[in-house]
This record gives C-alpha cells, sequence and structure tokens, in this order.
C-alpha cells in the first residue's frame, strides 16, 4: 500500500471516528441543550451548572424556577436540573449580572409561576458585580460555545459515557428518584443520616481551614448600583405576573462572626431592612437554632439538602416534616415585611449580642481565621461591643 493511500485511510479513520465522537454527544445531549432527550433526562446529573443551567433555561419549561448561590444550588439539590416543574437554576459564586440574565430567560417561559430566590448578602458588594464570560455567553446564546459545549468538547463525551451508562443500568442516587419538593419521610431520613461531609464531623484543622476560606467581608462594599440592579431584577418579575419567593439562606454562626467582627453586621442589618422596603422574604438567617446546629451544614458555607428541602416545604405551604431537625429550621424562619422590619431587626440584635456576650468557639476560631488573613486580631470584637 502507497504512502498516499495510508494517509488518506488515516485521514477517513480519524474523521469517521471524530464525527462518530460527535454524533454520540449530540445524541445523547448530557448539558440538555437540545430539546430532544435520547438518553432520559431524568439520568442526568449536574456536576458543571454553569455549563447545564444556562441551556436547560432555554430548553426546559419549568412552572417554578430557583434561583441563588451555591447554597441554594447544594441545598435545595435537584440531581438533573430540571424535575417535576422545579429547575434550580442556582450558580456557585452567582453575581447579580448573572441572575439578570437567568431571569431574563426564565421569564421567556410562559409556563412559569414562581420563582423562588435565595438572596445573599455577598452579591451586593461591588467588587464581585462582573458576569463571568463563559457563562455571560451561554446565557446569551453564543453560537459557538455552544458548539465547543456540547459537540467538540471531551468532557461532554465523559458525561456522555457517565449519562447513557447510568441509564442502561438504570442507576439514580435516591435523592434523584425522589419527588420535587422531597417527601417529608425522606427529609427527616436525610437528617438522621446526612452524606458526609457535615461541619459537625470536621477536625479542628479542617474547621479551621474552612472558616479562613469564608466570604472577604472586611472589604465588601455594600453597593447603590446593584441595589438598583436588584429592583429592577423584582420589577421585571413582578410586570411578568410571577410570583416572586424570597428568603435568605441559614449561615452558620463562624460566617455571622465573620460577618460582625470584620464591622459588617450594620451593612447586613442594613441590606435586610432596603430589601424588607420593597419585598417582603422568610429570613432563615441570624443567630439562630440553625447557625449553631453544626450538623445542619455540609462545610462552612453551605446548609444540608434537609435543610434546604424543608425550608422549600415552609416556602410553599406544604407540611413541615414531623422531626426534630426539621421543625429546628421551621421556627428559625422568620416573615419580614416593610411593617415589621424594624422589630425583627432589632430581634436579630438582641440575639447576636446574647451570642457574643463572651468568648466561644465562633468567635474565637473566626477571630483566629481574621488574624491569619490580616495579621492581627481585634480584641474587641470577640465580645458584643461592636
Amino acid at each position: 500500500m502507497s504512502a498516499a493511500r495510508r494517509l488518506r485511510l488515516m485521514l477517513t479513520g480519524l474523521l469517521a471516528a471524530a464525527a462518530a465522537v460527535f454524533a454520540f454527544n449530540f445524541l445523547v445531549n448530557p448539558w440538555g441543550a437540545w430539546r430532544f432527550h435520547l438518553v432520559p433526562a431524568k439520568y442526568r446529573r449536574i456536576r458543571e451548572e454553569r455549563v447545564v443551567t444556562p441551556y436547560l433555561l432555554r430548553t426546559s419549561a419549568p412552572n417554578t424556577l430557583i434561583l441563588g448561590s451555591s447554597r441554594v444550588l447544594y441545598g435545595m439539590r435537584i440531581e438533573q436540573g430540571v424535575r417535576d416543574g422545579y429547575q434550580n437554576a442556582a450558580l456557585s459564586g452567582s453575581h447579580m449580572p448573572e441572575i439578570a440574565r437567568e431571569v431574563g430567560l426564565a421569564l421567556r417561559n410562559p409556563h412559569l409561576k414562581r420563582v423562588i430566590w435565595g438572596l445573599d448578602f455577598y452579591i451586593f458588594d461591588a467588587y464581585g458585580s462582573l458576569c463571568a464570560p463563559d457563562t455571560c455567553a451561554r446565557l446569551d446564546g453564543d453560537f459557538s460555545i455552544k458548539l465547543t459545549d456540547n459537540i467538540l468538547s471531551e468532557d461532554t463525551l465523559v458525561e456522555s459515557y457517565r449519562m447513557l451508562s447510568r441509564a442502561l443500568r438504570g442507576r439514580m442516587v435516591k435523592p434523584a428518584r425522589m419527588p420535587i419538593p422531597w417527601p417529608a419521610p425522606f427529609i427527616c431520613q436525610m437528617f438522621a443520616h446526612p452524606d458526609p461531609p457535615t461541619l459537625a464531623g470536621m477536625d479542628q484543622t479542617h474547621l479551621f481551614r474552612e472558616v479562613s476560606n469564608l466570604p472577604e467581608y472586611r472589604t465588601f462594599d455594600y453597593a447603590p448600583q446593584l441595589r438598583r440592579d436588584f429592583l429592577d431584577i423584582v420589577g421585571r418579575i413582578r410586570t411578568a405576573g410571577v410570583q416572586l419567593i424570597l428568603f435568605m439562606p441559614p449561615l452558620t454562626q463562624f460566617e455571622l462572626e465573620m460577618i460582625r467582627q470584620t464591622g459588617r453586621w450594620p451593612d447586613f442589618q442594613a441590606w435586610k431592612h432596603f430589601v424588607a422596603e420593597h419585598v417582603s422574604y422568610t429570613d432563615y438567617s441570624g443567630y439562630n437554632p440553625i447557625a449553631r446546629s453544626d450538623r445542619m451544614f455540609i462545610d462552612a458555607w453551605h446548609m444540608e439538602p434537609a435543610v434546604g428541602a424543608t425550608i422549600m416545604r415552609q416556602l410553599l405551604g406544604d407540611a413541615i416534616p414531623d422531626c426534630a431537625d426539621a421543625h429546628i429550621v421551621a421556627n428559625s424562619a422568620l416573615a419580614v415585611n416593610a411593617a415589621n422590619v424594624d422589630s425583627v431587626l432589632a430581634l436579630q440584635d438582641r440575639r447576636k449580642d446574647a451570642a457574643a456576650a463572651a468568648p466561644n468557639l465562633y468567635s474565637t476560631t473566626v477571630a483566629a481565621a481574621i488574624a491569619k488573613r490580616y495579621g492581627r486580631i481585634a480584641t474587641s470584637s470577640l465580645s458584643a461591643s461592636r
């Protein structure tokens, strides 16, 4: 065989293999970029939500959209991204411009009835007000990145193989088989037997590392422009006739101490007051029983899925699971509106003062993390004097 013929055969084989890979990725559709499903969507598992979510916003038609950061992504987890009319469109490290684009896409869906938004204080920081370029490109419908993501990517090939393998074996993790919202007995089971890791199970070294990675609140810039952007998003949702259910997710007492000891507690309270002036919400943050129940958190940042599932049921008016941990979550909720916000914030100030009246595990661990990060400790911040 001549060298030229051998080269042609090699090129033909290469092109055939590439075409097979492209067709495989296209047909399996692991990111949900196309409306058809050769492999049932129930076998999808969300590992890269910043890739999947923008496509699902275009190809799905849920009646309920869930927004927020990784707190909501993991705490109100929907393994497939969309199930039973609910889509979890939360993004890790989400920022206001990204949420604005998500809402713009979601409001094109004529079936959308409600938006559940887990609102985070950190997204009002001017330092983090940019939209990640790839995320924005996907949300804006850029065709080149869509082609790369869904046809030409090695990651897509791997995920296509995994999704097809799960389908052929009929394999789904138990949470993926649960209806949304999760049934009350399953929530109690997850409270009793949470998947590791949990904050309560961490040794001191791991715990300190977690606390050291909490948000950079000391340099927080509570930006007026982001408050205006928030009101614009709220206005667009209301104008579309879509119900907005707003809540503030639980924070660990470690994170609350980081806010307090870096001098951001007044901004935190002012933010809550601002939101209440415009939108009623349910507040699960603050120095409450959840905050000091370390078993209710995956780490120093994220609530356990059973906590988020309980919150979802409470926000929707469903029965609260009949177990002690679920009642801790439900009883920590504070309904806040323009009429009662001053009294609620006064209550939260009193709880903060009581919790910080004497040094404790939370305050001293955070003080040590601040010292490591900034090189000094403001000792007065260990008490309620701030």
